[in-house]
Order: C-alpha cells, then sequence, then structure tokens
C-alpha cells in the first residue's frame, strides 16, 4: 500500500492527498514533519514523499504524474493539449506565485523574527488579486478552472484557502465566481480534508 509523506500545513501535501482522494486510492500518512525519518526518503526533507513499495516519489507534480498513470480511470489532467496547458498554467501559478505570497505573509504569523516589512500585505493583497482577477475570469463559463474537476482546482485550492485564513482572501463583490468556485470544491469530499 502506498504510503504518503503528509503535513496538513503544507498545500502541496494536501493537494497530493486530494487527488489521492478522489481517485479513492487507499494509501497511509506518515507525519511529514518528523525531519529525522523525512530525509530518509528525500535528501532534502521536503515533503509531500509518497513511497510505494520500493519506488520514492517527491514532489507534488512528479507524485500526481506517476498517480496519474497508476490509476488512469480518473484524469487529473486533461487530454484536450489546451486546456492541459491551461491547468498546468494554473497548477504552476499555484505552486509558485499563490505558495510564495501566502508563506511570505504567513511567516510572521509563527516564526520568532522581526515584525514584517511595511507594505507587505498591500503587496501580497495586490498580486493576489491579478490572480483572483484571471481566476474569475477563467470561472466565467465553468465550473472548474480547467472545465472539469481537476489538478487546477486541487492546486489552488489549498493556497487559496491558506490565504484566506491571513485575510487576503478574494473580494466577494469582485471575484463571486471564485468565492462560488471555493465553496464547491469545499463542499466536495476531497475539500473537507483537514478543515475537521
Amino acid at each position: 500500500m502506498p504510503r504518503l509523506c503528509y503535513s496538513a500545513l503544507s498545500p502541496f501535501c494536501r493537494k497530493v492527498r486530494m487527488v489521492m482522494d478522489w481517485k479513492k486510492m487507499t494509501y497511509d500518512l506518515f507525519d511529514g514533519c518528523a525531519v529525522e525519518t523525512t530525509p530518509l526518503y528525500n535528501p532534502r526533507a521536503e515533503i509531500p514523499v509518497l513511497v510505494d513499495g520500493d519506488l520514492t516519489v517527491s514532489n507534488s507534480a512528479d507524485i500526481l504524474g506517476y498517480l496519474d498513470r497508476l490509476h488512469p480511470s480518473l484524469q487529473i489532467y486533461p487530454t484536450d493539449p489546451v486546456a492541459y496547458a491551461q491547468t498546468r498554467e494554473w497548477e504552476r501559478t499555484a505552486d509558485t506565485l499563490v505558495d510564495a505570497i501566502v508563506t511570505d505573509v504567513a511567516i510572521y504569523s509563527w516564526a520568532e523574527i522581526p515584525p514584517p516589512p511595511s507594505g507587505l500585505l498591500e503587496a501580497a493583497r495586490g498580486d493576489l488579486k491579478a490572480i483572483y482577477d484571471d481566476l474569475q475570469e477563467a470561472l466565467a463559463d465553468q465550473m472548474f478552472v480547467a472545465g472539469e474537476l481537476g489538478i487546477g482546482d486541487f492546486a489552488l485550492y489549498p493556497h487559496l484557502l491558506a490565504a484566506r485564513t491571513l485575510n487576503l482572501g478574494a473580494d466577494p463583490e469582485r471575484h463571486d465566481r471564485v468565492i462560488a468556485w471555493l465553496k464547491r470544491i469545499r463542499e466536495t469530499p476531497e475539500g473537507q480534508i483537514d478543515l475537521g
């Protein structure tokens, strides 16, 4: 049975776990915060890590590519080339831009460091506003990022949920489709992971 090195604090872990649940996989979790054991699977001690028999896969995008080939009945990546390119762009946006913005703000809520630099929150809100605007437009005529529920949704959801907890959420008047999309994802069984 596959084992997922996991922490609920990581949007990357949550993305992988959401996909595994959506694919109805059976798996075990082990603590990704146990830094004394994580390097055994990944020398950089990054999470998530999937251990499947003798195979160890790290990096959420690589894990999901592996899982999509291992369990092809429910594809998370669209087969249409244009939809594939668009959904990969959303996954990269979540994993790089949104993650960086959220991490930059979040670190000041738990780390014992000096106060955040002046203007950090305003800059984060401005950067996220542009992403919310693009997502609002993408959702103009479809329920999910690529039309069907898939990786774009699973990648964005944990990051944008974290942004909301940091008061960096979408503007309800300007981004009503984004708010409705977040609610749709939250109402799925996968969207309930770690919200307990």
